[in-house]
This record gives C-alpha cells, sequence and structure tokens, in this order.
C-alpha cells in the first residue's frame, strides 16, 4: 500500500507527465509545498503564485525546469500554474519551521522572492541541488 507522500508524488508527476520534454528527468519533487500568505500591506492579491491567501503550491523539478503547480486548499494539484526555465530561479534561502517543515525563498522571474513552506517528505536537499545552491 502506496504511502500518503508517495500517491502525492504521482499525483504531482501525474500533472507535468505531457509536458515533459524528451529526455527530461525529474530530479526533485515539493508536492506539499505551500506558500505562506502574502502580508495584506503589500496589498490584496487573488491571483498569481504569492497571494493574499495560503495556497498550496506543489513544485516539480526537473533538469530544466521548475514547475509551479496550481493548488487550493489541500495539496491536490489542478494543473500547471507556472513554469520556470532553471537558470532563472535563484535558491535564497531556507529556515526551520516547526514539526519538521521549512520555508524555502525562491527568487522567481516576474515574482520577486516567494516563500514556499515545505513538510519533512518534501526534496528541499534535491531543489537545491538543481539550483546549484549547494
Amino acid at each position: 500500500m502506496a504511502s500518503r507522500a508517495e500517491k502525492q508524488r504521482e499525483i504531482a508527476l501525474g500533472t507535468v507527465a505531457d509536458r515533459l520534454r524528451s529526455g527530461e528527468q525529474v530530479v526533485a519533487m515539493l508536492p506539499f509545498a505551500a506558500n505562506a500568505p502574502r502580508p495584506r500591506a503589500l496589498g490584496k492579491r487573488r491571483e498569481g503564485i504569492y497571494q493574499t491567501n495560503r495556497r498550496y503550491r506543489p513544485l516539480v523539478v526537473t533538469d530544466r525546469r521548475l514547475f509551479v503547480l496550481q493548488g487550493a486548499k489541500t495539496p491536490y494539484p489542478h494543473g500547471i500554474l507556472a513554469e520556470f526555465p532553471l537558470a532563472s530561479v535563484t535558491f535564497v534561502d531556507v529556515a526551520p519551521r516547526w514539526f519538521g517543515q521549512q520555508r524555502v525563498r525562491l527568487d522567481l522571474p516576474d515574482e520577486g522572492v516567494v516563500p514556499f513552506d515545505v513538510g519533512k517528505f518534501d526534496d528541499v536537499d534535491g531543489l537545491r541541488a538543481a539550483l546549484g545552491a549547494g
């Protein structure tokens, strides 16, 4: 019987499977990633990756691209929200949170620095390695 983490990985991979190019390999998956809420002082925002409300944003990292998946209040993705070439994404930092979670901040083109709260089953080391951060 597959674990919850394995099921979430399969669902996220299924969401991007038809968009993968020939020879493109998945190197990291963060199926439980979620955006922290954007501070209201920065203005109310209901579109894009970094919104005023907390949203699940599962991440799939290939050897060429970062896919940000569209989620709502559950980690089940509804499709692809955005994709970025890896060369255009910068790993800013990672900070420990509570109960094994971490906050990863990525600098995304046209979005700026976006915080993602990731779970203990998410592959932060794979993301970091894919982005050349170490």
